[in-house]
């Protein structure tokens, strides 16, 4: 009878990869019964354990969907009231498309109310003043190369070279000969 109990457990035995048969199944019949009762036993606790997270859940749920359900607001559905609108407009009428953006990031929201206010602000209005200043000092300073009240001056193009392939070479000599640029006036 053992042979014949050998023979049918050499039989089941699964071989690994490596030909050899796997640890589990040489055990003996009672470990593997061992391990079934524990593995039952666990089973069940988790089983009980997902029980009560799933009530727990449950008693969770409608308390979460009555917190969140007044914070929802539809966007773009609310109406505005004219009046705000045409002060909004007015309040942003002298800026430049910039110049609202930064007002829009300084406001505290995207209300009309908040965006008045940001016009409003001596910070922000000191801001825009410094950009504005800034911006007009830089026109004042002429481009480098470029006197004031000097005609521009006009080097070779190449549609010029294209017109005339000796080009290049007068305009050299003329160089030579002046020295200036050719078309510097003058």
């Amino acid at each position: 009878m053992e042979n014949k109990n050998e023979l049918d457990n050499s039989e089941n035995v699964q071989e690994n990869e490596g030909g050899e048969p796997s640890e589990e199944t040489l055990k003996s019949p009672e470990d593997l019964a061992l391990k079934l009762k524990e593995l039952e036993e666990k089973n069940k606790q988790l089983f009980e354990r997902a029980k009560k997270a799933e009530e727990k859940l449950k008693e969770i749920k409608p308390e979460i969907k009555s917190k969140e359900e007044p914070k929802e607001e539809p966007k773009g559905t609310e109406k505005q009231d004219p009046k705000v609108m045409v002060r909004l407009a007015k309040a942003l009428n002298d800026f430049s498309e910039e110049e609202i953006d930064f007002i829009y990031r300084n406001a505290k929201d995207n209300s009309p109310e908040s965006i008045i206010e940001a016009s409003k602000d001596e910070w922000v209005k000191m801001a825009i003043n410094a950009k504005r200043e800034k911006v007009a000092k830089e026109k004042q300073i002429p481009e480098p190369g470029n006197l004031p009240g000097a005609n521009p001056i006009k080097g070779l193009t190449p549609e010029d070279i294209a017109k005339d392939p000796n080009s290049h070479q007068k305009a050299w000599e003329e160089f030579m000969r002046t020295g200036k640029k050719p078309g510097a006036g003058i």
